[in-house]
């Protein structure tokens, strides 16, 4: 085998094409590199409208500066069939890199800030007059060891083209119905495409409940139903992820105030009744029988009665449980307050729901053996302190979760272990 064959060899042993709606990506040795070639489909090449086409959008990206915009160059070989070579890097396709990863979806926030590129991307495009119209994964490329998408080819250089349904080919679901029939474009039809690419994102998973109606709406056929720009899309996923976040965390909230109650009650001593009977006072009976004195009561079994009977005022009574009721409150308040910032915090709101129920029950505890024991010494009983404290604990807590109220408790799944949205 001489040099030549050996090349071709490992050419042909090393080249794994990936598909796209023009040709086939694959890399070429060239000298001692490789470079990314796209070859051509037959169709296409044959179209010399088309070729213009492409040489005219070449030109026209030398003076497109965005970071998440792939330049490229058209050769053309001694048969007289073009091919597209590409500036240097490790490419692959987004829908490659999937199906070599496909966990890489369920990564935290890969959906978001997959989307997060393509918006900024696609607005600085639009803004130039530049639309791509078609985001099938096998449009979109990535380096490789990395996930941020980039562009190469955009559809509104190839209107001109009678037949876009062949343009793209098998891609033709990502472009949208008025691209299609009519030829034309807009921000509606990118808002289109950028939808049902989302859909590819989820068709191995549910698509979370607040991104469902923005996907329905950015692919409706009639292009006035659809949101108006790929912004005006951008804003509604972000409120509504927001809104899911709320919610989580009012949900959080609710679950942790029904455990706390659940745990309060329980510790909590029920008041029990208990009567008292006193001992009846020793009688020396000898000395009563062997005196010489007679003592008529003795005789008459007469109860003896104190002329001085003790008269307590009530409203003076009133006034002093007041005073017990306030000292009562301050303290409580002061120590209550030191108990549960142990749990009301960015490290401990943040973590895992189990985590925070275990560390709330010994935080109720404390605060129950404090309301016992400060209410003894305020001289009021169980049930009054109880009362008490329970607003006190309810007013601090309401206080230090509207200062958290970004974070919350996190759910914990069989085998997953995922963090706080909204998200998706």
């Amino acid at each position: 085998m001489n040099y030549e064959e050996l090349l071709a060899s490992r050419n042909g042993a090393t080249m794994k094409k990936d598909s796209m709606p023009f040709g086939a990506l694959y890399k070429k040795m060239s000298g001692d590199s490789y470079s990314n070639v796209i070859d051509l489909r037959y169709e296409l090449n044959d179209s010399m409208r088309f070729c213009e086409a492409l040489k005219a959008e070449s030109e026209q990206l030398g003076t497109v500066s965005d970071r998440h915009q792939l330049h490229f160059a058209v050769t053309t070989d001694s048969s007289g069939m073009n091919s597209v070579t590409v500036e240097k890097g490790s490419f692959n396709t987004f829908e490659r890199m999937i199906e070599d990863k496909p966990a890489i979806v369920a990564g935290k926030r890969f959906v978001e800030q997959t989307m997060e590129v393509l918006f900024e991307s696609v607005g600085n495009l639009n803004r130039q007059g530049i639309y791509h119209l078609c985001f099938a994964p096998a449009n979109i490329l990535v380096r490789k060891g990395d996930t941020t998408p980039l562009l190469l080819f955009h559809g509104s250089s190839y209107l001109l083209l009678n037949d876009q349904e062949a343009l793209y080919g098998q891609y033709k679901d990502y472009v949208a119905p008025e691209v299609l029939e009519e030829g034309v474009a807009n921000e509606r039809s990118e808002v289109y495409s950028l939808g049902k690419f989302m859909e590819y994102l989820y068709h191995d998973s549910s698509i979370p409940f607040e991104y469902r109606p923005i996907m329905k709406k950015a692919t409706q056929q009639d292009p006035q139903k659809r949101y108006k720009s790929p912004e005006a899309m951008q804003k509604a996923m972000k409120s509504n992820h927001a809104l899911r976040s709320s919610l989580i965390t009012g949900v959080a909230a609710v679950l942790l105030a029904v455990v706390c109650i659940g745990i309060y009650m329980e510790l909590t001593p029920e008041a029990e009744e208990v009567e008292f009977v006193e001992s009846a006072p020793k009688e020396n009976f000898d000395d009563v029988m062997f005196t010489n004195e007679y003592d008529p009561s003795m005789e008459l079994d007469a109860v003896k009665v104190d002329s001085s009977v003790t008269h307590v005022d009530e409203q003076q009574m009133k006034v002093y449980e007041a005073k017990a009721e306030q000292i009562f409150r301050k303290r409580y308040a002061k120590e209550a307050e030191r108990i549960l910032s142990k749990i009301y915090d960015n490290e401990h709101m943040n973590s895992s729901e189990k985590r925070f129920l275990s560390e709330s029950s010994s935080v109720m505890e404390e605060l129950t053996k404090k309301q016992i024991e400060m209410g003894s010494e305020a001289g009021l009983n169980d049930t009054k302190s109880q009362r008490i404290a329970s607003e006190i604990i309810e007013k601090i807590s309401n206080e230090k979760k509207a200062k958290l109220e970004q974070l919350g408790v996190q759910k914990e799944k069989e085998g997953v272990n995922k963090e706080k949205t909204t998200e998706e």
